[in-house]
């Protein structure tokens, strides 16, 4: 591992000297161990524990005049949305501008998914609404579900339908956006799996329809299938040691729980 760190180190220094020289004087860095190594500052550099340097990833601060951003999203154009409160308020990011969206009649934005034309779905509280905005920023209301908060969306384009994970009673609604041209008639949601847990706090879908919920407070993990005839087949694929499951991310077919 020295030996590595020592030769590219060796390497740096050579094409920082080399290049000062071209511009008309030189400065020497004499690096001796490990730590002279590690107390440098890596700026837009990832280096590996074998010495090896690559490109990494840069961060900027994009102030937002609100108390707490609390969800975010993105669209298939590449524009961020973010949710806010107290305000009720999303915002979309895209190419170095922020704009206000639209203001809901919410205090929390607890939750967004990007929808279809390059619209967002969001779930707020208190209240358990779910709203739809256009890339105009005109929303409307497209359900009112039988929960106080709406912690996680997931939007399945094949089959036109929202899920919601919601709390205080860990349950799981399937919402019909397939007519959002047009007034709802009826309820657009139902039930599609109680899961006894105080609260669901994450969702994602995989490649086949099926959907990964994480509850609070027995931080359980479940896979639930919908069926065609409205119901869902669910699992239990893991209990962890721990109270909430806030987060779930997959890649392919490994997921990674926080």
């Amino acid at each position: 591992l020295c030996a590595r760190i020592i030769k590219l180190v060796t390497l740096l220094c050579a094409c920082i000297i080399s290049s000062a020289a071209v511009a008309g004087g030189t400065r020497t860095w004499r690096i001796t161990s490990y730590k002279d190594f590690d107390e440098g500052e890596a700026t837009g550099v990832l280096l590996s524990s074998l010495g090896e340097a690559t490109s990494g990833f840069s961060a900027a601060r994009i102030d937002v005049n609100e108390s707490v951003v609390y969800a975010s999203a993105i669209g298939s154009d590449g524009t961020t949305f973010v949710g806010t409160g107290d305000q009720g308020t999303v915002y979309a990011y895209k190419g170095g501008k922020l704009r206000k969206l639209a203001k809901l009649d919410a205090v929390l934005i607890a939750s967004l998914a990007a929808g279809p034309n390059g619209s967002v779905f969001a779930g707020t509280m208190p209240g358990g609404r779910v709203f739809v905005i256009d890339r105009d920023g005109k929303s409307r209301e497209v359900a009112k579900l039988d929960a106080e908060h709406v912690w996680a969306l997931v939007y399945d384009e094949a089959k036109q339908t929202l899920y919601a994970a919601t709390g205080p009673a860990g349950r799981l609604f399937a919402i019909d956006v397939s007519r959002l041209d047009r007034p709802a008639v009826g309820r657009r949601d139902r039930l599609l799996y109680d899961s006894g847990e105080k609260h669901l706090l994450s969702l994602v879908r995989g490649d086949g329809g099926e959907l990964v919920a994480g509850g609070a407070d027995q931080a359980i993990l479940y896979k639930i299938t919908p069926s065609s005839g409205g119901g869902a087949a669910v699992q239990a694929l893991h209990d962890f040691e721990g109270d909430e499951l806030r987060a779930i991310a997959r890649r392919g077919n490994t997921l990674y729980v926080a």
